[in-house]
């Protein structure tokens, strides 16, 4: 699915998919539904080249960003009524994809007619490789901050804890196990205990495989991610 299409025939597919997947969360009594916002397919950057964090879009990401939130729309006026929310995610913008720079997601919701019906999820893995430095408490938060004040906290919905193979700001959307990677515990640290996000739902998008000595990983990264909250872990 990519909303921001600018070839008008793809893209009514792509709404035609995103309804599909937002009927059935209705169906289901699912509050959220979490996409991509998509990308613009104008000029691409070349692989090595960093995210321009924190400046207006480019006339490309403009037009794609127009593009998402009039798809958004035409969604809405689709099924009218409906409670499902979807939630925009934050993405570490390769190729021409949108959602790196917290900017995008605002501008998004700004420009929907029915901005109730659109929230954020926040991707920690996403976030760090798109380049928010993230590597000590002060700088986590700070990303956090700067997030509040361009999209506001309470409208996310859902968080993605997931640690990241690429190193912050190589634009590479590769998860690891938690404090494998390279989000580092001060950016877990930061999400698990924010007040705006304590209740949120949390999940985990690591590789479902066996880790050492045969427990699963997903036990062992639920119980760091609940050291790193300062929960107490369950035996």
């Amino acid at each position: 699915m990519n909303l921001a299409n600018p070839d008008a025939s793809a893209r009514a597919r792509s709404i035609a998919l995103q309804r599909d997947e937002t009927e059935r969360c209705e169906a289901l009594g699912i509050p959220v539904c979490v996409m991509h916002p998509g990308a613009h397919l104008g000029t691409p950057r070349k692989p090595r080249d960093p995210n321009r964090l924190g400046e207006p879009p480019s006339p490309d990401e403009l037009e794609g960003l127009r593009r998402i939130a009039a798809s958004l729309d035409e969604l809405h006026r689709q099924l009218k009524g409906f409670r499902t929310i979807t939630l925009l995610e934050t993405t570490v913008g390769s190729g021409t994809n949108l959602g790196y720079d917290f900017g995008h997601l605002k501008v998004i919701r700004e420009l929907v007619r029915a901005p109730e019906r659109v929230g954020f999820c926040i991707d920690t893995c996403h976030i760090v490789a798109a380049g928010h430095d993230c590597s000590t408490p002060a700088r986590a938060k700070a990303v956090l901050e700067r997030f509040d004040a361009e999209c506001g906290l309470e409208h996310v919905h859902a968080v993605h804890v997931n640690d990241s193979i690429g190193a912050c700001g190589s634009r590479l959307d590769r998860h690891e196990h938690i404090g494998h990677g390279a989000c580092g515990e001060s950016c877990f640290r930061a999400v698990l205990r924010h007040p705006k996000l304590l209740g949120r739902p949390m999940i985990l998008e690591t590789a479902k495989e066996d880790g050492p000595g045969g427990e699963p990983w997903d036990i062992v990264n639920a119980r760091e991610l609940r050291r790193l909250a300062g929960a107490r872990t369950a035996r």
